[in-house]
């Protein structure tokens, strides 16, 4: 709540499904795959998935969970190369 797409939990999510699926027989150098968040929930809005609410003087974004993991799923599958792969990174990892 309160946070644009570039920040957006929902594509956390998918993440983790995306590697769940794809890669569980992934051992050395774990990778995780990243895409555009801000480019994806435009694709959401166009998709119609996304409306603007109010709530107070605040405007928000709002959307149903589950028809927004599964067209974010099916993108995925169906243009692989939004995929951007960097090395899983844990909480933590930068401090030295």
């Amino acid at each position: 709540m309160g946070v644009g797409f570039n920040v957006c939990s929902l594509f956390h999510y998918c993440q983790a499904l995306w590697v769940e699926s794809n890669c569980s027989g992934q051992r050395d150098g774990l990778l995780w795959p990243g895409f555009e968040f801000v480019a994806m929930g435009e694709r959401l809005k166009s998709a119609g998935l996304v409306r603007k609410t109010t709530v107070g003087r605040s405007t928000w974004l709002s959307f149903r969970v589950a028809p927004c993991v599964n067209l974010v799923q099916k993108i995925l599958e169906a243009e692989p190369a939004l995929i951007q792969w960097a090395p899983l990174r844990l909480w933590g990892d930068d401090e030295g």
